[in-house]
């Protein structure tokens, strides 16, 4: 009987775990839509935090969101990876960066955090 119980509880247990991981982690982060108006909206804005840490006296632009993540936490918090460039005449080229940065939203107080995590030059 006791053996019984024992079976039961770890059936149970195993479909615990089986249905949590199945609906994913609540609060983890997620991939996002890199083609969304939104998150292009925001991958476009954090450009001005990057080009003060460039100190480049040229035009950084939005080039390419190699990837991105929501995640929730008191808001919403997005994690870019993306590509930054500028035109350099006197190189006749591209300068690109790959940053990451962190966009923390949060909407009801129209808040809107970005940190530049770090830049890399690709060229």
């Amino acid at each position: 009987e006791m053996k019984f119980i024992y079976a039961i509880c770890a059936l149970l247990m195993l479909l615990m775990v089986h249905q949590t991981s199945a609906a994913g982690c609540a609060g983890c982060a997620v991939d996002a839509d890199r083609n969304s108006e939104e998150i292009k909206k925001h991958a476009e804005n954090s450009i001005k935090e990057i080009q003060k840490g460039l100190n480049t006296p040229y035009d950084l632009k939005l080039i390419e969101i190699e990837s991105v993540t929501t995640q929730v936490v008191a808001g919403q918090l997005l994690k870019y990876k993306l590509i930054a460039g500028y035109d350099d005449p006197k190189a006749n080229k591209t300068v690109k960066h790959r940053c990451t940065v962190e966009v923390w939203l949060k909407p009801w107080e129209d808040f809107e955090q970005t940190t530049v995590k770090g830049c890399e030059n690709i060229d």
